[in-house]
């Protein structure tokens, strides 16, 4: 007589035999090259608008082997984007270069994360590695995210030697994290939640306390290059503004309008550069970099330059607020609170919205006074006539006080370069003492 078994036996033994179909159908394709992807995803070279539902989407998995580097990359973009045999042949080539060291496991399939960074860069993608210990979460994912072709990140797991590959595909604003391992369903992750370090030192995927395997690297892809992310690295600052802020900075400064409105761009050499930006992504050169750094760097610190002329005088006031221009025209005596004075640019005072022109107490931004950037404040003033300027033919006593470092001394006279890199001859017999700074 027939004995039947057990039910969790028998679910047991046919989730066994899906599994082995599944296993000998994936050597069959890999056999005859054709990968078919299991993914509903689109293979499209643009982002998918949307997740498949985790119940309903189906991953390329691996089977007995090592091969989750491939995977990840089949699961960021399809099956299509690469073969085991495109694999193998990128970490040999590697290996020519990298005096002995091993690039891969030829039998179990297992690849050092340059191997995919040179793949991804033979199908035309762009990689970049992000510096963890440099900056926090809350900086580069929305940085990375304005990179309109960004895919997701390459994530490295675990601290042994042979590390863990799996995908953080991104969506939409929305992250899903994807595992090749049999049995490990897709999870969705809050950017909040993403990529943050715990109290032991280790960064880890997910806040999900059931994800305990470390993050040790990230690798962002896209299919253009991260111009945004690299000028935020640049310009790291030693004080950081609020993460809004310096994303919010790096978004003025790339905008169509901030950039044409600059006319300091055009002599930098950054129209021509973002005339080609407006129609396909393309990395500057240094000068456009050197220049679009200054611009974040200004906007991040809040100070910008404001060039002053009055008569044939002209000056440039580095200032955060209306404030600070008008202390710093009083200093050079330019204005003083006994005398009127007028702003203007292009024959337009400036005012703000009531109508109510600049005066030496008055406070807030430029902008609130429709100031244009990068067009010179005409200053007008009743006291011109009043300022100590030397006239040719008379005589005077000049008090002079100079700061800088000495850099070079002659029988009758100093060099001297002032906190603005300008130098000065000073002459010996002109000097009644000096002061020592520092050493």
């Amino acid at each position: 007589m027939r004995v039947a078994g057990s039910r969790a036996n028998i679910r047991r033994k046919q989730q066994e035999l899906r599994e082995q179909k599944e296993r000998a159908l994936l050597k069959l394709q890999e056999a005859e090259g054709r990968y078919e992807s299991e993914s509903e995803a689109s293979e499209e070279e643009s982002a998918p608008q949307t997740f498949p539902d985790v119940t309903t989407e189906r991953i390329i998995r691996q089977y007995d082997d090592l091969t989750c580097g491939m995977r990840c990359l089949q699961n960021m973009y399809g099956a299509h984007i690469v073969t085991r045999e495109e694999m193998d042949h990128h970490a040999r080539e590697l290996e020519k270069l990298s005096f002995g060291v091993k690039m891969y496991d030829e039998k179990m399939g297992y690849y050092a994360s340059e191997v995919l960074e040179t793949v991804l860069q033979d199908k035309g993608k762009f990689v970049q590695r992000v510096a963890l210990t440099k900056m926090t979460p809350e900086y580069y994912l929305p940085t990375m995210a304005m990179n309109p072709t960004f895919m997701g990140y390459i994530v490295a797991l675990g601290t042994e030697t042979l590390k863990h590959y799996v995908a953080v595909r991104h969506a939409n604003g929305k992250y899903r994290k994807i595992d090749s391992m049999p049995g490990v369903r897709p999870v969705d992750i809050d950017e909040q939640h993403l990529f943050h370090q715990r109290q032991d030192g280790q960064i880890y995927c997910s806040l999900d306390q059931t994800d305990t395997t470390p993050v040790v690297a990230v690798l962002a892809v896209a299919g253009s290059p991260f111009v945004e992310y690299q000028l935020m690295h640049d310009i790291w600052p030693s004080e950081l503004p609020s993460p809004s802020n310096f994303t919010g900075s790096i978004a003025w400064v790339l905008h169509p309008r901030r950039i044409d409105n600059i006319k300091r761009a055009s002599a930098a050499g950054v129209l021509p550069w973002y005339e080609s930006w407006k129609q396909r992504r393309v990395m500057p050169d240094e000068k456009t970099m050197a220049f679009l750094r200054m611009r974040i760097v200004e906007k991040i610190s809040g100070e910008m330059p404001v060039v002053v002329k009055m008569q044939n005088e002209q000056t440039i006031v580095r200032c955060k607020t209306l404030h600070g221009l008008l202390q710093r025209l009083h200093e050079m005596q330019w204005i003083s609170p006994a005398s009127s004075f007028y702003m203007r640019q292009n024959g337009r005072s400036l005012v703000d919205e009531m109508g109510e022109e600049i005066h030496f107490d008055s406070e807030g931004t430029l902008n609130d006074y429709s100031y244009q950037p990068g067009v010179p404040i005409e200053l007008l003033t009743d006291s011109m006539g009043h300022i100590q300027q030397a006239q040719i033919g008379g005589f005077y006593k000049f008090n002079c006080n100079i700061a800088g470092k000495c850099i070079g001394t002659q029988h009758n006279a100093y060099s001297v370069r002032d906190t603005d890199g300008k130098v000065h001859i000073v002459y010996k017999k002109s000097i009644e003492n000096f002061e020592v700074l520092k050493q």
